[in-house]
């Protein structure tokens, strides 16, 4: 049966060359009505802390949005749910980065056809792919929402990925969560389902919960209840404050535990796991506080003025933790940006009366 699609796959892959040589770029087409995981809901929450005067020093917020979304998402004391959804494309073929149906093509990534023309093609009945579109580009998304996603597909049947950025991390969290991130470059299928679960479930919190549990039994954790504050390292360097040496030294002086990315995800883990509070720039480096924080604990996030965006607010009220945010003062020219450390250190005490 799947030998009889390559020559429908060869045609496709042809349309989908022609259409890059053409300059016509992605096409995005609708998806087909999905399959829904359970249902929505409304649950409540704790709004997040902030400082009202300093909204003041907010120039533009991230991802397009606007500075009352920002607020009103900080605000809210409830939230609606909204539940996976899983979209079953019938027979389908992978490449590159792009799914081509007979009734759709799907653009998920920037990995072209063309990169992947002598790289083999791989036959299933029945494919499950876990990535996101968001995942294919962001490590956090990877982290928070494909990983999750993944505990529910591997239920279901043959699990595979596309192949994904060189992320130093991903290797480390593959083993301690037990899951096997098979990547396909070309693949056809009798049956293709892609999944989408960038929103908020309970069922999304109940597989988070399990990866978080199985991250506690791989680590110790020397830190447990203590404040730590997780740099952004040299790899975020574009969105690190101009004054870190002094944020980092205030930081110490007050006791809190300091660690970059590059000592490794081990070693980050592990001086992150059980924190009361984690500290840290807005990135998704800030996705490691989710599995490491302590039941009811609280996320501080620094925030550039020119990039002011809270999604770890939605995380952490996911998971019954607390949010608060500090904003930096722009410096002019660019990204430049301070944050002051007594501020930092005076929304980690309100916080301590929360978490």
């Amino acid at each position: 049966m799947i030998g009889g699609q390559l020559p429908w796959l060869g045609r496709h892959l042809a349309r989908r060359i022609g259409r890059r040589l053409a300059g016509g770029g992605h096409q995005a087409q609708a998806l087909p009505a999905p399959e829904l995981v359970g249902t929505s809901e409304k649950l409540d929450c704790p709004p997040a802390l902030y400082d009202p005067d300093t909204l003041s020093r907010v120039i533009s917020c991230g991802f397009n949005g606007t500075l009352a979304e920002e607020v009103a998402k900080l605000e809210q004391t409830s939230f609606e749910t909204r539940p996976m959804a899983l979209y079953d494309l019938g027979p389908a073929a992978v490449m590159g980065h792009g799914v081509e149906s007979r009734a759709t093509s799907v653009w998920m990534g920037p990995r072209s056809a063309v990169s992947t023309l002598t790289r083999p093609v791989e036959a299933f009945d029945t494919l499950y792919l876990a990535n996101s579109i968001q995942g294919l580009q962001y490590f956090g998304h990877w982290l928070r929402d494909d990983c999750a996603a993944f505990e529910h597909l591997v239920s279901l049947g043959d699990v595979r990925s596309l192949r994904r950025p060189a992320w130093p991390d991903c290797a480390g969290y593959e083993a301690i969560f037990g899951q096997n991130w098979r990547e396909v470059d070309n693949a056809i299928a009798e049956r293709l389902v892609l999944q989408r679960e960038l929103g908020f479930n309970t069922d999304k919190a109940r597989r988070i919960e399990a990866l978080r549990a199985r991250l506690r039994a791989a680590l110790e954790a020397p830190n447990a209840g203590r404040v730590v504050y997780l740099k952004r390292g040299d790899m975020g360097a574009g969105r690190n404050p101009a004054n870190e040496d002094a944020v980092t030294s205030a930081l110490m002086d007050a006791g809190v535990v300091v660690v970059t990315p590059e000592r490794g995800i081990a070693e980050t883990l592990s001086t992150l796991l059980d924190a009361a509070i984690i500290v840290t720039m807005e990135g998704s480096q800030a996705a490691h506080g989710v599995f490491a924080l302590r039941p009811g604990g609280a996320m501080l996030i620094l925030q550039p003025p020119r990039r002011f965006y809270n999604p770890h607010h939605e995380w952490t009220r996911l998971l019954g933790m607390h949010y608060a945010t500090v904003i930096g003062e722009d410096l002019g020219g660019g990204r430049d940006f301070t944050i002051k450390p007594n501020e930092i250190i005076a929304m980690v005490e309100r916080l301590s009366a929360h978490s």
